[in-house]
């Protein structure tokens, strides 16, 4: 599969020094943090299931969040405290010397197992893909109707090849977790996708399953998934699906992951083994410094996010980089244009930038941030350092909650209509709102027809006083009411005498 586009870049590749290497593990440290919460998800709270000085066995659920996604003990241990870092909810973890034999997780013959027991052992496994529980990732594919699942090993930022090396060392269990996931959903298990530049040494097929090769500028990988949309595709991560089999299969829980350890001073760059709340120090402790960095990233070169040597390695993490460099001296935007003729969105970097920072809520409406991927080529391509990416996730959050506001108000403008409560001189509940219509519907309607009415340039406000004054006054109910010349003229019954009449009203 090529992509051919204009816009995104070529990025430079820092993957010879762990591609086709040996894996190592990271092994247990003294303490774990383990997560309790997941990234983005505010509406999903997670409640711990142990409490302090608590014996944990490895497997072991010590969390369960409102969706039914449980949180997993790595290893053998005790509870210490759940205790925040940067905000972010983690139980602290004693970890035994001597590991003993894991709880057992229900399992099943991989062939046979149903549909509804797979999306169970993967909440009940802690399994996740793309920072979600994978459950609700299946549970998105399943409801959007996706007919063919693709197991993603792209792999193309500069550093990463967690992903190519879990297809090169397990390309049979990545197999067998994507035909699993692929009957959850519903769809055919297609294949492999992998970036071109990292295929090298791999197979054109991995048990039965055909191996693709995309190519093109960064992030390839999004119009790869816009490319498999149109055939109602999808991708999975190739990490979640190893997980996924094991889950199902084996009977293990999710406590371990493959990342990629680099960077420009470290001694020797490798993909090891990491448990779930490892902190970054000790995967530095297995590759080596050549000298102090001067910082941390979570994640890849473009998307990682600053960390410091305690701060916990979990679930979903892929990549850690250590860096030696110089602060970078931003200037002032230049007006080049290169991050808006890059930009895979056809977003307007600089110009949210410049909204938000004037508060310009309406024009940042209308430059739709909300669409984001955070891909960093905008950062990336800027000439004078401004962290655009930075500045357009914000603007995106900003936009968000303006929307959800403006969606609340309307929810509260379509109330249903309600009487107001009898509480003497007191305001109504409703009046806030300033609308008579969520009282009196049908008064309402007609009122809004008659300011409709006279704005067309019908008659006076005197008439109007007049028209009213004849809707008060009352007939008299003894006389009978006398026809007007003009409906006798009607009714064919009017007489010469009746035509004088008329003319002498009309007089």
């Amino acid at each position: 599969m090529t992509i051919i586009s204009r816009r995104g870049v070529y990025l430079p590749s820092h993957k010879k020094e762990t591609l086709r290497k040996p894996i190592e593990a990271a092994g247990l440290p003294d303490r774990l943090a383990v997560p309790l919460f997941i990234y983005g998800e505010t509406d999903n709270p997670c409640v711990p299931s142990v409490c302090e000085d608590d014996r944990v066995r490895r497997y072991d659920t010590v969390g369960v969040f409102a969706s039914g996604f449980h949180a997993v003990a790595p290893a053998d241990g005790t509870v210490r405290e759940v205790r925040e870092i940067r905000g972010l909810p983690y139980l602290l973890l004693e970890v035994d010397e001597e590991q003993g034999e894991p709880s057992p997780l229900p399992s099943a013959d991989p062939k046979t197992v149903l549909e509804k027991e797979i999306f169970e052992m993967a909440n009940r496994a802690g399994v996740t893909a793309y920072g979600r529980p994978l459950s609700e990732v299946l549970d998105t594919y399943k409801k959007k109707g996706v007919t063919c699942l693709w197991a993603d090993a792209i792999c193309e930022q500069p550093y990463s090849t967690a992903r190519i090396e879990l297809l090169r060392t397990r390309g049979d269990e990545v197999a067998a977790g994507l035909r699993l996931a692929a009957r959850a959903v519903g769809a055919q298990a297609a294949g492999v996708l992998i970036s071109a530049f990292c295929a090298r040494g791999l197979p054109e097929q991995v048990d039965g399953l055909a191996v693709e090769k995309v190519l093109g500028k960064y992030p390839v990988q999004e119009r790869a998934r816009e490319e498999l949309a149109q055939s109602q595709g999808e991708l999975l991560d190739a990490g979640a699906l190893l997980a996924l089999y094991e889950a199902v299969a084996l009977g293990k829980g999710c406590v371990e992951a493959l990342v990629t350890v680099n960077g420009n001073c470290v001694a020797a760059p490798k993909n090891i083994w990491v448990t779930n709340g490892t902190p970054v120090n000790d995967l530095f402790d297995v590759c080596g410094l050549t000298e102090e960095p001067s910082c941390f990233l979570l994640g890849d070169a473009l998307t990682g996010r600053l960390a410091d040597r305690q701060e916990p390695v979990a679930l979903g993490v892929d990549t850690v980089l250590a860096f030696v460099t110089d602060r970078i001296k931003r200037q002032a935007c230049i007006n080049c244009g290169r991050c808006m003729e890059r930009c895979p969105r056809k977003l307007y970097p600089t110009e949210i930038a410049r909204a938000l920072e004037a508060g310009e809520d309406e024009h940042l409406l209308r430059l739709h941030p909300q669409y984001c991927t955070g891909c960093g080529v905008c950062s990336y391509v800027c000439p004078v350092g401004i962290n655009l990416t930075a500045k357009t996730k914000r603007a995106a959050r900003r936009v968000r909650r303006l929307l959800e506001e403006e969606e609340l108000a309307e929810a509260r403008r379509s109330l249903p209509n309600a009487a107001p409560e009898d509480k003497g001189n007191a305001v109504p509940a409703l009046g806030a709102f300033a609308r008579d219509d969520l009282f009196d519907p049908v008064g309402c309607e007609a009122e809004e027809e008659q300011v409709e009415f006279w704005k067309k340039g019908s008659p006076s406000s005197k008439g109007k006083k007049k028209s009213k004054a004849k809707e008060t006054r009352k007939p008299a109910s003894k006389q009978p009411v006398k026809k007007t010349a003009a409906a006798e003229r009607k009714d064919g019954k009017g007489t010469a005498k009746g035509k004088k009449a008329g003319k002498g009203e009309k007089k």
